[in-house]
């Protein structure tokens, strides 16, 4: 890619400014490389595209590939984590394979409430979703999605929240 700035395709889910962009573009960043970004409309079709060889490089979630990896058609080269996968414990973080990537931002989801909801109510159902988080149901599903916890309470996924507004919005800025 250093030989060849902007010669290889990365496929990922959504366009620039998406959080599969954002997170390529962290790294592309850190490792001082340029690619071609093509969005797809799922992850799905990005390792699709990957599979049928219309782009060099995909941007994916562990769960959306791993069938592909324990097949053998497809290599994970890192993972954007402070540590290794449970999931692929053999596959390297980014800073394990040399490139000091800021993890501070990751792809985040959460639940959302209108605008003037009180705080008692936030937290009520916050603790409430914490709660399911725990069933055995839900942490199989985890595993079968082979998903990472990231579960924080509503004043953290607030800080989160706002900082990952405010990192899509400088990202999606720079690919302007």
């Amino acid at each position: 890619m250093k030989k060849n700035p902007s010669k290889l395709s990365v496929s990922g889910y959504g366009s620039v400014g998406s959080g599969h962009n954002v997170a390529w573009n962290i790294f592309a960043d850190t490792a001082g490389v340029k690619a071609n970004w093509t969005p797809y409309e799922s992850t799905g079709d990005a390792v699709t595209a990957l599979l049928g060889k219309h782009v060099d490089i995909a941007n994916s979630n562990p769960g959306q590939v791993s069938q592909h990896v324990k097949a053998g058609k497809l290599r994970i080269l890192g993972v954007m984590s402070d540590k290794r996968l449970e999931s692929f414990p053999d596959v390297p973080t980014y800073a394990e394979a040399g490139f000091k990537v800021d993890t501070s931002w990751a792809q985040f989801r959460g639940i959302y409430g209108p605008a003037g909801i009180s705080q008692d109510a936030a937290t009520k159902l916050s603790s409430a979703f914490a709660k399911a988080m725990q069933t055995a149901k839900f942490k199989k599903y985890m595993k079968d999605s082979e998903l990472e916890d990231g579960s924080m309470d509503d004043k953290k996924y607030t800080e989160l929240h706002d900082h990952g507004h405010d990192r899509i919005h400088a990202e999606s800025k720079r690919n302007e």
